[in-house]
């Protein structure tokens, strides 16, 4: 009986119980997908699925410049897992789950 409930219990728990609320600088481009949180010097390869961040993929493209970071915050997770390519240039990867705001300026108080 506690092992059904247990099981019970699990496959209700929301798929992004364990995330945390990141916001930083969001950069991305060809080949480029890459994520600094406000105030930190580290960089994440930012992974994700195409349909929740068309968006925010089309705002920093119309940027100015090319690579040029916008405002992302967004419900995620470090994800760990082995890659190759581009994404295994970077330590750190961070997988995104639900975009909760973005902006092409960045806050004052985000460094």
């Amino acid at each position: 009986m506690q092992k059904c409930f247990l099981l019970a219990i699990l496959f209700v728990l929301p798929a992004h119980a364990h995330d945390d609320i990141l916001e930083g600088y969001f950069t991305y481009g060809n080949e480029v997908s890459t994520f600094k949180a406000c105030n930190s010097a580290d960089i994440y390869w930012l992974s994700y699925s195409g349909f929740l961040m068309s968006e925010v993929q089309s705002l920093a493209l119309a940027q100015p410049k090319p690579y040029t970071s916008i405002f992302l915050k967004f419900r995620g997770h470090e994800h760990f897992e082995e890659v190759d390519g581009y994404q295994a240039q970077y330590k750190r990867q961070l997988h995104l789950s639900e975009v909760i705001s973005f902006n092409g300026e960045i806050p004052s108080g985000c460094g």
